[in-house]
Order: C-alpha cells, then structure tokens, then sequence
C-alpha cells in the first residue's frame, strides 16, 4: 500500500506547466501557408496577432491552438472559430473561448486537426526575452530563453524530477 502512495505522489507532481502572462509576445515561425505574425497577450482571455498574414486557408480543420511544450501537436484548440480566410498584415483578436486562459499554455501555433500539420507557432515570452514558467509546486520563475543549455521547462523539469524521485525513495523506504 505504501509503494501505491508513493505511486500517487509521483503522479501529483509529474505535471508541469509552462504559462503565459498578460504582455508576453513571440514572431510566428511560418512553417506553411504564409503564416507571419506576432502573437500578444491582451488578457487571460485574449490573443492579440498584429502583421497577421495567411497566404493559404485551404486547410479543411484550421484551428489555433495552445499547447505547454515546443510540441504543438501535444496541444488543444484554445479558440472554436476555423481559420478560413487569407489576410495580410492585419491585426486580429484571438479570444480564448475554448475553456482555456492564457495561464494554461505558452505555445501558440495554427494548426490543422485533420491532417495534424503545423503551420507555424511561436513560444510566448516576456518583453525581456525570458520564458515564463510554472514549477510543480505551482511557484512562478522566470528562466533566460538565451541560454544555450536546456530549456527553461525541461530544467523545471530535471529539477522537479529530481525533488519527486527522493520523495518516492523516502516514502517506499518507509515501508
């Protein structure tokens, strides 16, 4: 029963969010369709994306999305309205009206749902370069995103990792 506890502890802390703040900003990368931009957090509940430009909305299932990591696909829809139409250089209004906040993520991308293709995204980041995180312990920090090493959320995580495997270690030594 002990080695269950134990179990259970390290699943409470095995979650790790890295989140977005009012004011953070990241350049869209691109990746397809003439995708440009930078994404702006206006509030908990709004995306802003000035210099707007989608050269091809073709896609049959084009949603915005949000998602912790680097990996868009490991993320959800955070607005219910499909990308249908082209623009150029425009400023848009993204609302959060999927049952997310901006606390919830840090990247933002377009992304295809039915053929799970990623049209470009960017990582939401402070005025002064940094990433904004949030540790295990639901304690905020601000890592340098300049830095060559690891990034800040797999440092978190290495981190939190770490302080989670003593703990298990502790506990199943107690039995």
């Amino acid at each position: 029963m002990q080695v269950g506890a134990a179990f259970t502890v390290l699943s409470a802390f095995a979650t790790f969010v890295m989140a977005a703040e009012v004011g953070d900003t990241g350049v869209l990368n691109g990746l397809d369709a003439g995708l440009a931009g930078t994404v702006t957090v206006r509030d908990e509940n709004t995306l802003e994306i000035s210099g707007y430009t989608l050269e091809d909305a073709s896609a049959p299932a084009l949603y915005w999305w949000g998602a912790t990591t680097e990996d868009l696909s490991s993320g959800w829809r955070i607005h219910t309205e499909r990308v249908a139409t082209t623009a150029s250089d425009e400023t848009i209004t993204i609302p959060l009206d999927n049952g997310y906040t901006a606390d919830e993520f840090s990247v933002v991308g377009l992304w295809c749902e039915e053929f799970a293709l990623n049209f470009g995204q960017t990582t939401l980041e402070t005025s002064d370069g940094s990433s904004p995180t949030e540790t295990s312990d639901g304690s905020s920090s601000t890592t340098d995103s300049s830095t060559p090493s690891n990034s800040a959320a797999e440092k978190t995580i290495t981190i939190s990792l770490c302080a989670l495997a003593a703990t298990a270690i502790f506990a199943i030594s107690t039995v």
